[in-house]
């Protein structure tokens, strides 16, 4: 026969387990954030880009991005409409950085859209899905250039953290799709998109470069040089500051790390430049 401790215990124990399987508070917070995305609740704010309409929350945009505290400050139009366009962003941009504001990442699966809503994505991880991205249009190679754009877009709208977990993306992506076709698009456009003074992915594009000098052989590559403004004196500049090259470019074999002067005797070097 169960005494009255007893029971009072085996309460007291169901209650710690309960308690246990409970989310966290922060497990709970950004369980309602999510809830927000997808629903659209208590919006005060319609962001549009192109045909899509986003309602989105100002408290949860605003203090993340200095445009858009700017815009819905004070008696500019957008903030007495409640609405900002933005008509010459890249609308598969403007999605993942809307899905950022709400999960604190993208993500951006094998043929350029994100997958089902399940749970929120380590920021170096790119197999936990995330809601699903709408836009389409979206091809395999360029993936690294939504990459890109989502970099120039938080760039542009002064969304630090965004930058962050962009740039880390593009970099892990360029170390494996180096020698795609697609990565010299990708180095013209990074850019453009970008101004002299945003040095983060423009560095991620001159390593890369940097660490895959086989690249430079490329045919394309003379005229990139010539359009994409700057990059050849930064690619320059980070050979005299650090005086290595990681590849033979005659023959694409790792080498580890070099003096830039011994490729001065290689015959086939000059090809490159």
């Amino acid at each position: 026969m169960l005494t009255m401790k007893a029971l009072r215990e085996a309460d007291c124990a169901q209650e710690v387990l309960a308690t246990a399987k409970a989310p966290m508070p922060v497990d709970q917070l950004l369980i309602s954030l999510k809830r927000l995305h997808s629903d659209g609740d208590y919006s005060d704010l319609t962001i549009v880009c192109k045909e899509k309409h986003y309602q989105v929350h100002k408290c949860i945009i605003c203090p993340r991005s200095g445009f858009f505290a700017a815009a819905c400050r004070g008696d500019f139009k957008e903030a007495r409409e409640g609405k900002i366009s933005l008509p010459e962003d890249d609308p598969k941009a403007v999605e993942l950085m809307i899905q950022f504001f709400y999960h604190l990442d993208y993500k951006i699966n094998a043929v350029g859209t994100a997958s089902g809503d399940k749970k929120l994505t380590p920021l170096d991880k790119e197999t936990d899905p995330l809601p699903p991205c709408q836009s389409s249009d979206v091809k395999v190679d360029s993936t690294l250039m939504i990459h890109a754009k989502v970099y120039a877009l938080a760039q542009k709208y002064l969304i630090d953290d965004l930058k962050t977990i962009a740039l880390r993306k593009f970099a892990n992506y360029a170390s494996r799709d180096w020698n795609r076709e697609s990565f010299l698009d990708v180095a013209e456009a990074g850019y453009e998109l970008t101004p002299e003074s945003e040095s983060g992915l423009r560095a991620a594009v001159v390593e890369t470069f940097a660490d895959h000098p086989s690249l430079l052989g490329k045919q394309r590559m003379k005229d990139i040089l010539m359009n994409a403004d700057g990059l050849a004196y930064d690619l320059l500049a980070y050979i005299s500051r650090t005086g290595v090259f990681k590849e033979i470019p005659s023959t694409g074999k790792s080498t580890g790390k070099r003096r830039y002067k011994e490729y001065e005797e290689n015959d086939d070097f000059y090809g490159y430049l």
